[in-house]
């Protein structure tokens, strides 16, 4: 497999492959065959991971064992870009390099990560202004710098400039999962459920591996209204890639301790592994499910510590806390709701 590397299309020289997928075979009289798939990253000869799988004659010849094993080594944030990532930390190299950090940004947000990985992004964008992933990457990026600062000039420069990316992302890919994904996610930011679930499927069908478009397809979905497919894919994303598993197993949890089922939304929230369970969504969550379980208090503590992450003061209203780290104003709304029904925020005064 060889990685997109900063060098410049077209650089003359053919360089060894980065990561090298040994697969072996063991069948046995009945049958029935033992896969074992090693990933070597070629530039040391090691092995960074292995996973081994039974096929019997019942799963050929769909082979849906095999889906969380591409899904876990050719994800966004799967093992082979946490690798890179972990091997060269501050590397934000115009084309892979870049990508991985972005990738690497989604799930551990920092403000100095953010400006950095927009700088890249751009000088990406410079070598190859068609290039629908870097284009859609930057997109969600202008929507993130959006979301804290929606009432004001900056902002809105930011979701105009979001949503021209992700238009022309599409444009320039209309057939790619890149562009259709980009334009799907501008569309359910504006309220578009028809056309976000229009383009959102459409990319799904082109790459029904990726873990992360699942999750969030499932966010956008539930808060669309379409609660059980949005759930399925919700836990169709977790069922591929857990490992990093923020929005949908936050999402999940939350429509779990909507219908009742704290118990099951807990254990969700139980499995997150750092840091995905030190996010402010995580936080958010954790505290309406254990109110809701009958310690109110406890749900009350949490809610401080992620006012105190949000450097917002005691007497802020649900809608302004949220509104620092979630996009949707609809789920804004929701979340805002809950936490009053929970006991976690006081109840609105009557007018």
């Amino acid at each position: 497999m060889d990685l997109l590397s900063s060098k410049t299309p077209g650089e003359a020289g053919r360089r060894a492959a980065d990561y090298r997928l040994d697969a072996s075979l063991v069948r046995d009289l009945g049958g029935n065959a033992e896969v074992t798939l090693v990933l070597n990253r070629v530039a040391d000869q090691r092995a960074i991971w292995s996973q081994q799988i039974r096929v019997l004659d019942e799963d050929t010849p769909a082979f849906s064992a095999m889906e969380p094993i591409i899904a876990q080594i050719a994800g966004d944030y799967g093992v082979i870009v946490r690798d890179q990532v972990q091997r060269q930390r501050d590397n934000f190299a115009p084309g892979f390099p870049c990508l991985a950090q972005f990738n690497r940004l989604r799930q551990m947000r920092s403000p100095a990560g953010s400006k950095q990985v927009d700088a890249c992004l751009r000088a990406t964008l410079k070598r190859d202004e068609r290039d629908p992933v870097a284009l859609s990457a930057l997109s969600l990026l202008r929507f993130g710098d959006w979301q804290p600062q929606r009432a004001t000039p900056a902002g809105r420069d930011a979701f105009a400039e979001a949503r021209a990316l992700a238009l022309k992302a599409y444009e320039t890919s209309p057939n790619s999962t890149a562009g259709l994904f980009a334009v799907a996610r501008a569309n359910f930011y504006v309220g578009n459920c028809s056309g976000g679930n229009t383009m959102g499927d459409a990319a799904r069908r082109l790459n029904p591996y990726d873990p992360d478009m699942a999750g969030f397809l499932g966010l956008f979905k539930t808060t669309c209204g379409q609660v059980a497919e949005g759930e399925a894919l919700l836990r169709r994303s977790l069922a591929l890639d857990d490992s990093f598993p923020g929005v949908p197993a936050v999402t999940l949890a939350f429509i779990l301790s909507q219908r009742g089922e704290q118990d099951e939304a807990l254990a969700v929230l139980d499995r997150m592994p750092s840091p995905s369970n030190m996010e402010p969504q995580y936080m958010l969550v954790r505290a309406i499910v254990i109110a809701r379980q009958g310690d109110v208090a406890a749900g009350q503590a949490q809610w401080r510590r992620l006012l105190a992450y949000t450097r917002q003061p005691a007497t802020a209203a649900p809608e302004i806390v949220l509104g620092r780290f979630m996009i949707t104003p609809v789920v804004i709304q929701r979340a805002s709701a809950a936490l009053r029904d929970s006991g976690v925020v006081p109840a609105k005064p009557s007018p």
